[in-house]
């Protein structure tokens, strides 16, 4: 059951990435590449056409320039191992990993900074690892638990929990307060510093002098958020 959990969040967060690498905005169908020849699909049969081998964006001979793909699924018929998705794929691509065991050893010649990581993983071990290492407007998913960190962004970020109930809630966690802090002094779960701002999404935050800190009006919150601290 556990292994079954594992496998479908895994997929959740590939259809989600899949979804934002290749859904133009307020568009219904969605372009890609499939066995050399363009075609739209609806916005639901992405990820099994990614699956597949497809890739995002019309065919190269489609194309004005002859550009790799924006993001690849592995393994698929396409790209049968993690380091040839790796190898092919456009520079600030995404390679999307499906469930199991890959044994593999990793090397990329692109100098690119993640636009998103999922946390905590061997790679980003902590929340905080995420966000410094995730690019700028880049976005930090993070797996359902409870995580006792206190939180600092100094570039545009956006962190997505996985959701504030039952086998989803994610959590940051932090000492409630004795006293009621000052405005001044006080130190937040998540502190959005100078230069941070971005969006807050599916995350329980509990605990803290406060929730969420933040000096900036570019900083939102969507999806369900709450925040507890008061005992």
């Amino acid at each position: 059951m556990r292994t079954k959990t594992k496998q479908n969040t895994a997929l959740v967060f590939l259809f989600l990435l899949a979804g934002s690498v290749c859904w133009g905005q307020g568009r219904d169908e969605v372009k890609l590449c499939h066995k050399g020849r363009s075609i739209e699909v609806a916005r639901a049969a992405v990820l099994a056409h990614l699956w597949h081998g497809d890739t995002c964006g019309a065919c190269p001979s489609d194309s004005d320039e002859d550009s790799p793909p924006r993001a690849v699924i592995v393994p698929s018929p396409g790209y049968p191992t993690i380091q040839h998705g790796i190898g092919r794929v456009a520079r600030d691509g995404y390679v999307l990993v499906g469930p199991g065991v890959h044994n593999e050893t990793l090397s990329s010649d692109k100098d690119s900074t993640p636009c998103a990581v999922i946390v905590p993983s061997p790679e980003y071990p902590t929340i905080q690892d995420g966000i410094d290492r995730v690019a700028h407007d880049g976005y930090v998913l993070i797996r359902p638990g409870v995580y006792y960190e206190t939180l600092f962004i100094d570039k545009p970020v956006h962190l997505i929990g996985s959701g504030i109930r039952g086998s989803t809630r994610t959590e940051i966690v932090g000492d409630f307060p004795e006293e009621l802090p000052q405005p001044y002094d006080s130190i937040g779960l998540i502190n959005f510093e100078q230069g941070g701002e971005g969006t807050i999404k599916d995350l329980a935050l509990v605990g803290g002098d406060v929730g969420l800190r933040s000096a900036h009006t570019d900083t939102a919150m969507s999806g369900e958020v709450v925040i507890e601290n008061v005992e």
